[in-house]
């Protein structure tokens, strides 16, 4: 019998940036203090651009002021992260997000074989969570 891992590491490759039949993201482990995903390659790449897709539960919709509503953020979305390359430099980071889509570009591109997105937990009892993952050159 198969095993059914609905928040694996292969949603954020499939193509659905968003929640369907299935959720399409994927989901630390909630005890894990360092949540991290690994891209690599076999060749070093030239990295221009990164796009992140963060899930902002999108079926939990922030009322407009009119109404009470209890947050002030969307709670499942990542707010801080950072994206190291293969020599461990910091290449990227971000503090206080709260948009779906982050859409990184370089400067210079980044020439590494490797990548690692670093988030923290939205909070104690929310994990991290990501629905993809792009680079281009």
């Amino acid at each position: 019998m198969d095993t059914i891992i609905p928040f694996g590491v292969e949603n954020i490759r499939n193509g659905v940036d968003r929640p369907t039949i299935k959720p399409n993201a994927w989901v630390a482990d909630i005890s894990d203090k360092k949540p991290v995903i690994e891209l690599g390659w076999d060749q070093p790449q030239y990295v221009r651009e990164i796009n992140l897709v963060f899930d902002t539960d999108t079926d939990h919709p922030m009322e407009s002021v009119l109404m009470t509503h209890p947050e002030t953020v969307m709670p499942f979305c990542v707010r801080n992260y950072y994206i190291e390359d293969d020599q461990g430099r910091i290449v990227y980071q971000k503090k206080d997000n709260f948009q779906t889509i982050n859409k990184i570009v370089f400067d210079e591109p980044v020439v590494t074989q490797k990548l690692h997105l670093i988030m923290e937990h939205p909070s104690a009892q929310i994990a991290a969570s990501i629905f993809s993952i792009r680079c281009y050159s």
